[in-house]
């Protein structure tokens, strides 16, 4: 018999860390269904670009300069959005289905799916190798007792797993357990209560991987 306090702690081992200015990924609702994918603040960025792009398509320049101006922005909007496309690709997809009650993740030619009844907590966590940055971690549990994680979100911006981190709350009906030390979290997370969804027929949000 397993007890809460077989739930492991702290941060997942990735061996990787990721950042940069935007956020790496989001919640889009779609179909029913909630999906975490690739940020739109990709597609954000490229748009910035693409505007000064036509702008100069349609001004009295000399053809040389006009065009090296066009080449510039489309070359810099591509590469704003090309993060977009090669993470829903090749990157992890988790999706959330309120009327199956399910969550599954996809990645790398893989599928899990974990029912609701079975997740157990959200993790803030902190990890420091092979540099700082901050996990958001599911806990569920195993048909055989045990208890296994899967890293939902990671960023070296606290704010952006932390907001990625309240969108999970509510939809899971969870409360996040911050296991940073840090208490940032405004007493809303407890490590030592980790705390199961209640069964809400309107929820959603992510997660799976041993």
């Amino acid at each position: 018999m397993t007890r809460e306090t077989d739930i492991p702690h702290g941060p997942l081992p990735l061996g990787y860390t990721l950042g940069g200015l935007l956020p790496q990924v989001g919640l889009h609702h779609r179909g029913g269904a909630f999906y975490q994918q690739s940020s739109y603040w990709h597609l954000c960025l490229a748009g910035i670009f693409l505007v000064p792009a036509i702008v100069f398509t349609f001004l009295p320049l000399d053809t040389y300069p006009k065009w090296v101006f066009v080449g510039f922005f489309l070359f810099t909007a591509a590469c704003g959005a090309a993060p977009y496309f090669v993470r829903n690709g090749v990157g992890q997809t988790i999706i959330v289905d309120a009327e199956r009650r399910t969550l599954r993740i996809r990645k790398s030619g893989n599928e899990k799916t974990i029912p609701w009844s079975d997740l157990v907590a959200l993790q803030l966590c902190r990890q420091e190798k092979p540099s700082s940055a901050y996990q958001l971690n599911l806990v569920w549990k195993c048909a055989d007792g045990t208890f296994a994680r899967h890293c939902l979100a990671m960023h070296q911006v606290q704010r952006y797993v932390l907001g990625l981190a309240r969108s999970y709350e509510s939809l899971l009906s969870m409360r996040l357990s911050d296991e940073t030390g840090s208490s940032q979290l405004g007493g809303a997370a407890n490590r030592s209560q980790p705390v199961r969804p209640e069964t809400n027929q309107s929820s959603a949000a992510a997660g799976s991987g041993r």
